[in-house]
Formats: C-alpha cells, structure tokens, sequence
C-alpha cells in the first residue's frame, strides 16, 4: 500500500514538473509579447496625434509623450529578455523610429548601426535601412540618405517598403525644388500597388508637386482622386484645401468656396475652421468683397481652442491688412498686427507683422501730432474763448507751482476757487519776486486748510451719531482702512496742453517735415514725400528745415522713375541763391561742377563780396530796411569769410548809429567777436564797444572838452571824384564820409574818435 503511494507521488511529480514549466513559459511569453504590444500601441497613438496636427512645426507634447513611452517599454524588454530573444529587433526598431520623430537624430542613428551588426539575418534589416535613410535626410546628408534608400529598395522584395523608400526620395527631391524628379519617384511607388490609404498620400504629394509647379489643372486632377481611396483626416482636409486653391487659380472661385463652405460643415475638420475661414476670406477679399472677409477673419480669431490655434495668426495677419491698405485704420491695423505674435510665436510672416507694427504706429502717432497741434494752433488763432481758457488753465498751473505743488499733488476746487482771491491774474512774477507775500499766502493756505479739516472732522462726528445705522459695522470701511484703500480715480487723466503758441506752432513744423522724411526713408513712397515735402515748402517758405526739404525734392526729381530736369535744375538755383552756406549747396555744387572745398570757398567769396557791395548801396541810398536783410544774408555765408565779419559789422552799426537800438547793437557786436575768425579793424571797435568802462575812466577821458562837440561850417557834398577800393564806382568815399559826418553832427554823437574813417 506504501509503495503505491510512493509510485504514484513519483509519477505525479513528473506530470506536475513540465506542466508548471509549461504554464511558466507561457506567462513569461504572454508579458512578454504584451510589453512590444504596448510599445506598439504607444507609437502609433504618436503618429496619429501627429496626424491631427498637420500644421504643427513642433512635436506636440502629448506625441512625445508616446513615443517616450515607446522607448522607455521596448529597453525594458530588450533588458529584461536579453538582446537575442525572439523579439529584441522589433523592439530596437520602435526605438529607432521614436527617436526619429523626436529628433533624437544621433542616438537613432547610432542604434541603426547596432541593428544592423547585431541583426544583420532579421528580416527587419530593409526597414532598417529606409529609416537609416530617413535620418540622414533629416541630417542634410543627401547622397548617404539616397544610398540608403536605394539599398532598400534592393534589398527588399517587400512592396510596401519599396513604395515607402521610393516616396522617401520623391519627397527629398520636393523638398529640393526638384519636383518633376518628385513627380518621377511618387510614381514609382504608385507602381508598387501600395495600399488604399498610402496610394491617397501618393495621389495628394502628385497634386502638390504639379502645384508647385503651377500646373493647377493637373493638380486638380490629383486632388480630386484622394478621396477615392481611404485618406486620413488630414491628408483629406489638406487634399480639399488646396484643391479650393486651385480652382482659384484657375478662375473658378465659386467652386473653391463651395468646397471651403462644404468643409466648415464637417465635424472631422472642426480643428481647422479657423484654418478654413481665413482661406475663404481671402478668396472674398481678392474679390474685393471685403466686408465679407473681414466676418471671416474675425470668426477665425474668435475660435476658442487650448494653446495654438492654427489660422488665427494668419487671420490677424491679414485683418492688419485689410485695415491698412482698404480702411486706412491704422489704430486697428497697429492693433492687429500686434496680436500676431501672441497667436503664434513662430508664424511665417511674424517678422513682417513685427515691422509693420512699428512703422505703422510711428506714422499713426506723426498723424495725430500734427492733426492735434494743427487744430490747436487754428483754435488759438481763431477762438479767443478757448484761448483765455488755455491761457488762464496754465496760468494756474503756474501758480500751483509757485505755491508748492507738485504735479503729483491732487488740488481740490476749495484750494483752486481760494487761490484766485488772493492771487490776482497778473500777479504771478510779483510773486515769485516778493517772498514775504509768498510766505503770507502760504500761512493763509495753511489756516484754510485747518479750518477745513475740523469742519470735516465736526461734520463726520455729527453723522456717526445721528445716523441710524451707527451700531452697524461697514465691513467695506473696515476692510479699506486694512489695506489703505481709496476711492478709485479717473482711470484716463485728462490731457493738459502745457505749451505755448510758439511752441506748438515750432512742433507743428517739425512733425510735418518729419511726415514727409518718413514716406522718403522708411517707406520709399515717393510720390507721398514728395507731396508733403511740397506741402512744407509751401507752408514754412523761410525755415531752417525749407533748404533740407528742398534738396530732398531734388533727390526725389533725380530718380530715374521721377525724372524732372527742368525742376531738378530750379531747385538747384534756389538752394544756391537762397541757402548758399548750406551743406546742400556745397554738394550741388560739388557734384555739378566738381568744385573742391578751396573752388567752393572762392565761389563763396565772390558771391558774399557782390552781395556786401549791393546792401552797401541800398544803406547809402536810404533803404536801411532792405539793405539790413542783405547785411544779413553776407554774414550768415560763412564765419570765416571776410565780407561776412564786414557785414555783421554793419549790421552792428546800423543798430547803433541808424536805428538806436543799443541792445540789438550789443548783441551784432558780440556775435562778430565770438564767431568770427577774420580780423580786423572792425573787432578792435567791437572789443572797445563791448568792454565795460569804469568811472575813472569815463571822468579822464575829457570827453567834455572834445572840440568835435563845437558847431562846424555848413559843409558841401565833395566831387564824386574819389573812389574807395571796395566799394562800387557810384559811391565815390568823399561822399560816404561827408554823410557820416552830417549823420553824426545831426544826432549828437559825443565819441568821435570810435569813428573809423569808412566803415570796413
């Protein structure tokens, strides 16, 4: 009985032992395979979130997520069941490719080479070597890539693989710009029979190439054919978008809208409305139904999605445009183009919305300058009511300040209504003149304040009490008086105009000339700055920008498109006659006659002699007012010319002698001093009449007993026989000097010894 149960215990162990190991290996096989099938699943979710997002130009996060776990799940396998089980190839190829698609180019292609020295029997090795392919595309290494390529084709009797490796080469030679070698290649791998959906991908990259090369009929052709077979979803919406494209490229516009109208209604193509919707507005907007595609761009701006939208970029993009060229709105334009950025950061015409935002908004900010000072000048020269409001607003502001204010300060109409009574209008400079006054009105400010604050204080007591809410908290108050709230002010302060007439007229000049620089420099249009460098000309005929923007219209008149001899050459005679010292007429006259900085002297020269010469025979012809504009026009030449120290000199003499304006005289003395660099006898008069004289010298100076004080002779103008070297032949010096003296003798004049014997 024992050695039954002995014999039966052996031979139950025996059955036991291979089926428990059975049951093992087959659990071990089970993980195992279920590891790679996890890999598997993992990678193709990446590629078909990287279906989804056919626009994208980064891998999407939750695609790297996937194929992160793809590897992470195939180097567990690979170290769990070593490297030579039955699936550690499948497993380092999901490696290979998820590396691929996370641009972990090296490592893939380290691992490639692995692959194929460790596995060079599987019959993965192709595959291999159409990745391989793939990554040294990616690196811009082309002949390897076509090398490898073409070992896979040769290497495989696989049709799928050599469809694939064939595609690979038709898209690098599209890449390249090389697309009828493209077209050759998809061609090539449409003849390997692929399946339906790889054929639709074949189909939509033939259409692509013939639209690229602008054969849009054939492109049609292709498109049309995708949906025949199993597209996936993007490679049916891309098919269908630019089958729309080109259909208006071949003047069918309506067909086009139909299939983008089509499309809009399909909720398989909800993630690319706003894609859509910009496309259609583009096909209104070339047909200048503008209306209509400023809806459509708005619609695509409003659609509402986590993260990057596509299309809404290129919506905002083309809104811009819309507003600036159709509407001419450059508030929305400036606006729009500055939303461009924040939609998308790497949006192909990102750099163009960028610089059209700055440029735009520094001639919308020129615009409204020059529309504000214009209006205020009118209104100030026009409107004598909103002039004294001006006046007198600023007038008080000048008095605030003088009061202590700062601009900081908030001022109460109490304060305002107060000041006024003791301050009258023109009292201001007295002010600031007399400090016991100031210091009068301060303590008079400061016991008006006081009073103001018991009263205040009384009135909040008296309301604390007599209110019937007293026993009730505020819990507002409460939390106020914690975090030192305070009533919320004007959230726009109201614009306060501090300058003076003069000062806006001055900004009101520059920001015009600086109007036209702008169509000239930033924005090339000529024809715009040629117009407002007119309108300037007209405007300000005698400014210190009229030369600049003269020689800018000779600039504009000497291009070839704009062309104008006739007015090229008067400008030039004009910037020589009336801005002679200028830069601009130097280079005139170094381009025209190529005259070097000595030749530009000497013409200089000539032209302040003749000049001097004709304002000394209006001076001595009576016509003081006219030859005191030519005196003016010889000095202002050139400081280091003779004739121009000569004429500041006479201008300083007329003041004086003529007109009795010692201020001004005084003024014309000291300028010939400073700035010019001739000398002669005319500076020693001047250095006499600008030095201080003290009184001792005054009383030994015996200027009383001067005899030239004693009445002289009537006296004759002398012969028109002698002539002074310089001057023209019909003022003869005898004469200019018996005028002098009759001048001199009739005013008075005390200091004869100051008096040269011709003035330089």
């Amino acid at each position: 009985m024992r050695f039954r149960v002995l014999l039966r215990g052996a031979v139950g162990k025996k059955v036991l032992t291979p089926l428990l190991t059975g049951l093992i290996g087959l659990y071990l096989s089970c993980a195992y395979y279920n590891t790679l099938f996890n890999a598997k699943k993992n990678f193709n979710q990446g590629i078909e979130v990287l279906r989804e997002n056919p626009d994208a130009r980064v891998l999407p996060n939750k695609a790297r997520q996937y194929f992160d776990k793809t590897i992470e799940k195939c180097w567990k396998l690979i170290e769990i069941y070593s490297e030579k089980s039955k699936y550690a190839d499948d497993a380092l190829l999901y490696i290979i490719k998820s590396e691929y698609y996370l641009n972990h180019l090296a490592q893939a292609q380290i691992h490639a080479d692995q692959f194929l020295k460790k596995y060079p029997e599987s019959e993965l090795v192709p595959e291999v070597l159409l990745w391989y392919g793939k990554i040294f595309l990616k690196r811009n290494r082309f002949e390897e890539a076509r090398d490898r390529f073409i070992q896979a084709i040769n290497a495989t009797r696989s049709a799928a693989i050599r469809a694939e490796a064939n595609f690979a080469l038709g898209q690098f030679s599209f890449d390249s710009g090389d697309y009828q070698t493209a077209i050759d290649y998809f061609k090539k791998a449409m003849e390997e029979g692929p399946d339906k959906e790889y054929r639709a991908r074949l189909e939509f990259m033939l259409g692509e190439s013939y639209f690229q090369q602008k054969n849009y009929r054939e492109a049609i052709k292709h498109y049309q054919r995708v949906k025949k077979f199993e597209p996936t979803v993007d490679i049916e919406y891309q098919s269908l978008l630019h089958l729309a494209q080109s259909y208006v490229r071949v003047g069918k516009s309506d067909q086009g809208i139909g299939i983008l109208k089509k499309m809009l209604t399909a909720p398989r193509f909800e993630p690319y409305l706003s894609v859509l919707k910009t496309e259609l507005g583009r096909i209104y907007e070339a047909k200048k139904d503008y209306l209509s595609a400023k809806q459509l761009y708005r619609e695509a701006l409003q659609t509402k999605r986590r993260g990057r939208v596509p299309g809404t970029a290129d919506a905002a993009f083309r809104l811009a445009h819309l507003f600036e060229h159709v509407y001419h709105n450059l508030d929305s334009a400036v606006t729009y183009y500055a939303r461009v950025k924040g939609l998308d950061p790497q949006f192909d015409s990102l750099k163009i919305a960028e610089s059209k935002r700055l440029y735009l908004k520094e001639l919308k900010d020129l615009q409204h300058a020059i529309q504000r000072d214009a209006r205020l000048v009118y209104r100030l020269q026009n409107d004598r009511y909103f002039r004294d409001s001006l006046y007198k607003a600023q007038r008080e502001d000048s008095l605030l300040a003088a009061l202590g204010y700062t601009t900081t300060d908030s001022v109460d109409q109490r304060t305002i209504d107060f000041m006024r009574q003791w301050i009258p209008e023109d009292s201001l400079k007295k002010m600031q003149q007399d400090s016991l006054l100031k210091a009068k009105l301060d303590s008079i400010e400061q016991a008006r304040r006081d009073s103001l604050a018991r009263l205040d204080e009384f009135a909040d007591l008296r309301n604390r009490h007599t209110s019937p809410s007293r026993d009730k908290p505020d819990p507002n108050r409460a939390n106020r008086s914690r975090r030192g709230h305070q009533a919320p002010g004007p959230k726009n302060k109201p614009y306060k105009e501090k300058r003076k007439l003069a000062q806006i007229q001055r900004d009101l000049m520059e920001n015009r000339f600086h109007l036209a620089e702008f169509y000239l420099l930033k924005d090339q249009n000529f024809d715009s700055a040629a117009y407002h460098y007119r309108k300037f000309i007209q405007t300000y005929q005698d400014s210190v920008l009229t030369p600049k923007a003269l020689y800018s219209l000779l600039y504009i008149y000497r291009l070839p498109e704009y062309q104008d001899s006739s007015l090229a050459d008067s400008l030039e005679q004009l910037i020589l006659q009336r801005y002679p010292t200028s830069v601009f007429a130097r280079e005139i006259l170094r381009r025209k006659h190529g005259k070097g900085e000595q030749k530009v002297h000497d013409w200089l020269e000539e032209r302040a002699h003749a000049l001097f010469l004709k304002a000394e025979s209006l001076y001595f012809a009576h016509q003081v007012d006219s030859a005191l504009v030519l005196y003016r026009q010889v000095a202002d030449l050139d400081t280091a010319l003779e004739w121009s120290a000569k004429a500041m000199f006479a201008l300083a003499w007329i003041y004086e002698k003529d007109l009795n304006q010692p201020q001004k005289a005084l003024e014309a003395y000291k300028t010939l001093l400073q700035h010019y660099a001739v000398e002669g006898p005319y500076k020693e008069i001047a250095r006499r009449k600008t030095t201080p004289v003290t009184l001792a010298e005054a009383s030994g100076t015996g200027l009383e007993a001067s005899s030239d004080l004693s009445p002289k002779a009537e006296e004759k103008p002398p012969e028109e026989s002698e002539v002074k070297e310089g001057h023209s032949s019909a003022i003869p010096l005898s004469k200019i000097r018996w005028r002098r003296r009759r001048m001199l003798q009739h005013r008075g004049t005390t200091n004869f010894n100051d008096i040269p014997s011709g003035r330089p």
